[in-house]
């Protein structure tokens, strides 16, 4: 009887301590980072570390000092997603990073700054360049890129140094393997925060219209420049637009 009493009796007493504690302590919930900073708290590590195998298409960005130089490769990836294509080779699309061409970029004054974009041996410029040959693109500098029309300039590594800023008319270049050709390389504005390279190819009337980037994913192919996707991909089978993101090789990073 004594052992039942005394039994009763810890356990009673363990009950109390338990509810007591519970009273006294509350069920905690995990804390924002925002009400632990207010607090004076570090913030919470995440429950989601970053995951290397997750494709994804922000760059690491170069310093956003003026004049800061690196070089690197472009990428192409399918327009508005994170699907790799490939790179810009010498000759055009190149599938392998093996083949990809090596470029140099310089951080312009201002992000708005259009630059143009050597590459490391200092001979060759990437930029849009019109040939003939072609019944989609027009012999000259006349090439109009806009709404409604299916014409087309090429987006290739061209001789002839860097053009003018703004230029209505391409200079009188050359691009390999092509010949004779006009060609406007000081085109490029570069997102400072992402990379992507947006072209601005100069109609000769001085309007630079919406532009989109095409290419078909194969060994050597041509990428495009128009104004008029639909008009061009109705003209043209198996092109698909894609964009244009420069990789700088100081980036430690592996996309």
């Amino acid at each position: 009887m004594l052992s039942a009493m005394r039994t009763f009796s810890f356990a009673f007493l363990f009950l109390s301590l338990l509810a007591l504690v519970s009273a006294a302590s509350p069920t905690r919930r995990r804390e924002t980072n925002a009400q632990r900073l207010a607090r004076g708290l570090t913030p919470s590590r995440p429950k989601r570390l970053y995951d290397v195998s997750r494709t994804n298409v922000a760059r690491a960005a170069p310093s956003s000092v003026p004049g800061t130089v690196d070089t690197g490769v472009i990428k192409i990836y399918s327009a508005g997603t994170s699907i790799l294509l490939g790179y810009v080779g010498k000759f055009g699309f190149a599938s392998a990073r093996g083949d990809a061409w090596h470029y140099v970029y310089t951080v312009p004054d201002s992000p708005d700054d259009l630059v143009n974009i050597p590459d490391t041996t200092g001979y060759y410029w990437v930029g849009p360049v019109s040939y003939g040959g072609n019944t989609i693109l027009t012999q000259g500098p006349s090439v109009t890129l806009s709404a409604g029309h299916a014409t087309a300039v090429v987006i290739a590594n061209n001789q002839g140094g860097a053009t003018a800023i703004g230029a209505t008319e391409g200079a009188y270049t050359a691009a390999y393997s092509v010949g004779s050709c006009y060609a406007q390389n000081t085109v490029w504005r570069v997102d400072e925060s992402t990379l992507q390279m947006f072209p601005n190819w100069v109609n000769t009337d001085g309007i630079v219209s919406t532009q989109y980037i095409l290419t078909t994913p194969s060994n050597d192919e041509m990428i495009y420049l128009t104004g008029d996707a639909a008009a061009f991909q109705a003209a043209n089978a198996g092109e698909v637009l894609v964009d244009l993101y420069f990789e700088l090789d100081s980036s430690s990073t592996t996309y």
